[in-house]
């Protein structure tokens, strides 16, 4: 069931998409860090177009497909795909996708 706020006319939209990993840091005075690997990433891709996502080393590219394939839980934002949300509707996400890891 899609809400208002999706866009079923779009194949991928991301709304200020964010993702935080808690590490721990120390041996002996073990302390927590947040690291953002996503901050914040806005795009929508409308069906048919084709879309590069190209940056640096720990840019946040393989944690944003994660994201988007419904393998990582965002932190922060929405995304969906096909009008689908990739948080609550997991299964429909996954059967209109395909994935190659490389």
């Amino acid at each position: 069931m899609l809400s208002d706020a999706r866009r079923p006319d779009l194949a991928v939209e991301a709304v200020d998409l964010r993702r935080t990993f808690v590490t721990r840091t120390g041996i002996l005075r073990r302390t927590r860090k947040d690291v953002e690997a996503v901050k914040g990433v806005s795009f929508h891709l409308e069906r048919g177009e084709l879309f590069g996502l190209l940056g640096p080393n720990g840019a946040g590219k393989t944690t944003t497909i994660k994201m988007l394939i419904t393998l990582l839980i965002p932190s922060g934002g929405r995304a969906s795909v096909l009008g689908y949300d990739v948080e609550q509707d997991v299964r429909e996400v996954r059967r209109r996708i395909g994935y190659v890891f490389g």
